[in-house]
């Protein structure tokens, strides 16, 4: 572990933090693990970027969300992403979803899009958000193409709202949507994502 870390016991396990990165002791060995929601800290990390939605201030800092708990200046807690909050700066290990023809960006269930802001920079706004994608690599007999329809989704796909429309995305990262053929519900294929970016 680096010099100056801390501790901290959250849901009966211990987490290790320093500056910005959480890690897990698993198997005689510390390992990055992402923050977990409601997780506290006392200092933020250093390079943090506050920013406000509505009346309410949050702090990002690399695809982690904190903000002051209980109104303390000294305590900070991790918080989910919260829609329309716009950064600078994608998340390292960002991966690139093309979801309706359209191209997000994907973190750890966080979904952004590019834009441009009103001093005409460059900035990512949170869009959508379905928890805590599972990105592991599986074994298919066939591979799943755009515009392929199935009479049901495959199991571990987890519901997402992206810019006010339902999709459902599997384990693999593979978008799916509804639609109504001859009264029966089948999903099509509209989106994949697997580029790092």
């Amino acid at each position: 572990m680096p010099r100056g870390f801390f501790s901290i016991q959250f849901g009966g396990y211990p987490y290790y933090y320093h500056n910005g990165l959480f890690f897990s002791f698993y198997s005689g060995y510390y390992e990055p693990v992402f923050a977990p929601i409601g997780i506290r800290i006392s200092m933020l990390p250093i390079g943090y970027y506050p920013f406000y939605i509505g009346p309410r201030r949050y702090y990002y800092y690399d695809g982690v969300y904190y903000r002051n708990y209980n109104d303390r200046d000294n305590e900070y807690e991790v918080v989910d992403a919260p829609l329309g909050a716009q950064v600078s700066v994608l998340p390292k290990g960002a991966t690139v979803a093309n979801i309706n023809g359209e191209k997000f960006y994907e973190f750890n269930g966080t979904y952004y899009k590019e834009g441009v802001n009103s001093k005409n920079e460059v900035v990512y706004t949170v869009v959508g958000k379905c928890g805590n994608v599972n990105n592991t690599d599986e074994n298919v007999a066939i591979a799943p193409r755009m515009g392929d329809v199935v009479s049901a989704l495959p199991d571990g796909c987890k519901e997402l709202i992206l810019d006010g429309e339902k999709f459902y995305v599997s384990p693999d990262n593979t978008y799916y949507k509804a639609q109504a053929v001859d009264g029966a519900t089948n999903y099509k294929i509209v989106g994949t994502g697997s580029a790092k970016q």
